[in-house]
């Protein structure tokens, strides 16, 4: 699977990203996710949120928390509930179960495709954000 997505294809993810970004908002995710018809459309949207989520909120918690609703979803896709939704893992299941791509409707894919995007956050912010801090104070 490809996370990219041509340059001019995403201005018209943008509305849906910055959508997902405020809590205030009330525009259905639901009708917007429907544009998603690509693997690729769903990474980007998925990552941007995360990554944008991340920039807004940066700290060491914001990264806890945003591995953890990324495992939360996943709970909620494969159907057990016991853990309920907070903000972000409602809108990563809302997007995912509303979107258009057609193998998204297998567990596997679903699920994978979390893991993926929960693993390039890691890699790509995460990483860069536990290195600036430990070069501030110094490593364990």
């Amino acid at each position: 699977m490809s996370p990219y997505i041509l340059e001019e294809e995403r201005p018209q993810f943008d509305f849906l990203i910055l959508t997902l970004l405020d809590k205030n908002n009330n525009v259905s995710v639901q009708s917007i996710s429907q544009k998603i018809v690509t693997k690729g459309q769903l990474n980007y949207v998925l990552s941007s949120f995360l990554w944008k989520w991340f920039e807004k909120y940066r700290s060491y918690d914001t990264i806890d928390t945003i591995i953890r609703e990324i495992e939360i979803a996943k709970f909620h896709i494969m159907g057990i509930y016991s853990i309920s939704l907070e903000y972000l893992s409602s809108r990563i299941t809302e997007v995912i179960l509303h979107s258009q791509v057609p193998e998204i409707k297998k567990l596997g894919y679903a699920l994978g495709t979390l893991e993926c995007i929960k693993l390039e956050f890691y890699r790509r912010k995460a990483v860069e954000y536990e290195t600036k801090k430990i070069e501030e104070n110094k490593d364990i």
